[in-house]
């Protein structure tokens, strides 16, 4: 991760994409609403997604212009939204895709997001602060915590829920 010490109220969340399809638009607007008040940004790791694949052809066609439509996302303002996509020729694996965003992260605490992921909205939560908010505040304000970790519903095709975990 490369260093930027003015910002050590900063949040860069790491997403591998492999053949996310337009899953990968739900899981970049999921936290971009999750209306971090700090300075973020999104890296997405296009795990060498490919439209000519000879079996998810289809598939990869879907996935590279949803990815190429979040690049163009906009936010109130007119501004770009600091999304970063990093294309990779060749597949390397959920893992390395993770390591190569953890090496272009700018800020101190970095977040790991699966390309179907969702983060509540900050609405419907009794603090009122997103999970991104409430991540880098608890990591900056005790020097001797290094990992936090959120509550998570497992759900299925339609939304319904698998099932939920809380405090791990």
């Amino acid at each position: 991760m490369s260093s930027n010490e003015g910002d050590s109220k900063g949040i860069s969340v790491l997403v591998p994409c492999y053949y996310s399809g337009n899953l990968i638009k739900e899981t970049v607007r999921s936290v971009i609403d999750n209306g971090c008040p700090y300075p973020w940004e999104i890296i997405i790791v296009n795990d060498g997604v490919k439209s000519d694949h000879p079996e998810k052809g289809a598939l990869g066609a879907q996935t590279l212009d949803a990815l190429a439509e979040i690049q163009e996302w906009r936010d109130e303002t007119g501004r770009p939204y600091p999304i970063k996509v990093i294309d990779l020729d060749e597949n390397a694996g959920q893992s390395e895709a993770k390591n190569i965003a953890l090496h272009a992260a700018r800020y101190p605490v970095v977040l790991p997001v699966d390309s179907d992921d969702l983060l509540a909205s900050p609405h419907n939560v009794a603090s009122g602060k997103g999970f991104l908010q409430q991540a880098v505040e608890a990591l900056a304000d005790n020097a001797d915590l290094d990992v936090v970790a959120s509550d998570i519903k497992l759900f299925g095709h339609g939304g319904e829920r698998i099932k939920s975990f809380k405090n791990f």
